[in-house]
């Protein structure tokens, strides 16, 4: 299991913790697209309320990205 920090790919490991501003950011610089769209088997996703599910937030492109994945959103926020 690896933390993704200084946006720095490691595609040696199972399990990958990430907030999505180490996958995209402003200048939309898209690391995650250093792993295939079909590296992952699963994706869930924490705090999904907060701006996955806009049609035009960075999370949604990488969502779509790896769209092969079974993806989970979970929320505690009604």
């Amino acid at each position: 299991m690896t933390k993704i920090e200084g946006k720095v790919i490691d595609s040696s490991y199972e399990i990958y913790l990430s907030l999505y501003q180490q996958l995209t950011d402003e200048d939309d610089k898209e690391t995650f697209r250093e792993f295939k769209p079909n590296f992952f088997d699963l994706i869930v996703i924490d705090e999904c309320h907060r701006g996955s599910a806009k049609e035009n937030s960075r999370w949604r492109k990488i969502l779509e990205y790896f769209s092969d994945a079974t993806q989970i959103g979970m929320t505690a926020t009604p």
